[in-house]
């Protein structure tokens, strides 16, 4: 089995980061590595043929830029075709791991291992559970993670990213649903109705973090990821419209396929504002969750009978003990009114600014 260490960096720190990874990716496990920048990135036959569908998205870049300041160069739709492409250029059975070249995360790899995530995640090693003072407050109370420590643990053979921990308290929330802050929006739901069927329920279902992605190569993941790729280049505008862009696309479209998922987050127990979000970014840590079996596996029939059902019950229970935070599906999850209300003044401020920057240019 050979593993491959995929990422795309277009412009600095991202293309120092991409280095560091190259440099270390012997260290952890891999075999070679497919590390593009951009000019290698359009360089590739598959954006040539697309060409024109990736420049509409990076015209549109600084114009979306001013509503949403993560707004990233080609709406990220560089992760598929980097995937697909060295999902191809690999043998039946090997790997494919994706990481973000991040500007918030060392990338040295050195120090993880690679291929003792992947025998922990097919079941080949099968570590112990950690111990009972590491499990979140939110899933020690629900019936399906109960469940999982119940019976053995469970094993898959990809990690389509991990389950998005909640941005405000991971220790007290379940996940962060596709509903919050429009993580999906109602505009990709539209474009892509052949992966979503009834969009209330995939609104409620979790968020999914795609910031590393290991794939076993198969016949099922390069058709997951072309599907990706595709609905970049036929929906460009849609595809780019929900905040966190492709991330939102590959949540509805891994689950529409009903393959398992990975979910850490019974075993986070950070406090403070997106702190588990940011950990779960780390390519590092990634590989240490599934080289420890810090993680519990969600069968495809569980999503929405088990987490969904859980979600909507603690939520519940958590809105009804906490009256003064604001309830609503744009600003669930634990914003008080005051951090509402300051959010709200620096998106205006933002705003604001960007207008008088314009009109500056225009009298220029």
């Amino acid at each position: 089995m050979r593993v491959t260490l995929a990422s795309v960096a277009i412009g600095e720190p991202y293309e120092t980061s991409l280095r560091k990874m190259g440099a270390s990716a012997s260290l952890a496990g891999f075999d070679t590595t497919l590390l593009w920048t951009r000019q290698q990135f359009l360089a590739d036959p598959l954006a040539q043929e697309h060409r024109a569908a990736l420049e509409h998205m990076q015209r549109n870049h600084a114009a979306r830029k001013k509503r949403h300041p993560y707004d990233r160069p080609y709406c990220g739709a560089f992760k598929s075709f980097v995937l697909y492409r060295a999902l191809n250029q690999s043998a039946e059975g090997d790997y494919v791991l994706w990481a973000d070249a991040s500007k918030y995360h060392s990338m040295n790899l050195q120090g993880v291992d690679v291929r003792r995530a992947i025998e922990v995640l097919t079941g080949k090693r099968a570590p112990r559970r950690p111990p009972s003072d590491s499990i979140s407050i939110a899933y020690n109370s629900t019936e399906w993670f109960q469940a999982r420590l119940r019976e053995p643990r469970r094993s898959t053979h990809s990690a389509y990213g991990v389950i998005h921990c909640h941005g405000v308290n991971c220790d007290e929330q379940l996940y962060m649903a596709n509903y919050y802050r429009w993580s999906v929006n109602s505009r990709t739901q539209r474009a892509y109705p052949e992966l979503v069927p009834d969009a209330e329920a995939s609104s409620r279902r979790p968020h999914m973090m795609n910031a590393n992605i290991l794939l076993q190569n198969n016949e099922l993941n390069r058709r997951l990821m072309r599907a990706w790729m595709d609905k970049a280049v036929s929906r460009p505008d849609a595809f780019c419209s929900s905040g966190p862009q492709e991330q939102a696309v590959f949540s509805i479209l891994v689950q529409s396929a009903n393959v398992p998922l990975v979910n850490a987050c019974p075993y986070l127990r950070l406090k403070g504002w997106n702190a588990c979000q940011d950990l779960t970014k780390s390519a590092s840590w990634f590989l240490r969750m599934l080289a420890s079996g810090a993680f519990e596996v969600v069968a495809s029939g569980e999503l929405d009978g088990g987490l969904v059902a859980a979600h909507r019950e603690l939520h519940h229970r958590w809105a009804a003990a906490n009256p003064h935070i604001l309830k609503s599906a744009y600003q669930a999850g634990g914003e008080t009114t005051a951090m509402y209300t300051a959010r709200k003044r620096r998106s205006a401020r933002l705003r604001a600014k960007n207008v008088t920057s314009s009109r500056a240019r225009t009298v220029t």
